[in-house]
């Protein structure tokens, strides 16, 4: 399956959001050093995720972003979605993955 950078980065930021679900907002720029993913670019993705729902964010000294909702209750198929990432449609090859034997796969 093809991923664009847009999506994988959507998804790593969302994955490290996660990881530290318990540590309240994470600063945008202690993000982007842990993924090395450029501010500038990050900043945009968290706005389009802000948008859709699915993290919040946080002004002042303790600001910072996180998830909207417990790690457990994302699917990183929606957040893809939401991310304005288009998803490969499933093709003959990709159906005898993970899927065939009723598994999903690991996002």
């Amino acid at each position: 399956m093809r991923v664009s950078t847009r999506g994988e980065y959507g998804v790593r930021a969302m994955l490290d959001l996660a990881l530290h679900y318990d540590e309240g907002a994470t600063a945008l720029r202690t993000v982007a050093q842990r993924q090395e993913i450029s501010e500038s670019y990050l900043e945009q993705l968290l706005g389009i995720l802000r948008k859709a729902g699915l993290v919040e964010s946080a002004r002042g000294a303790q600001g910072g972003y996180r998830l909207a909702r417990p790690p457990g209750e994302i699917q990183s198929d929606r957040s893809c979605a939401q991310s304005r990432v288009r998803l490969p449609q499933p093709t003959a090859s990709t159906r005898m993955g993970p899927w065939a034997a009723g598994r999903r796969p690991i996002a």
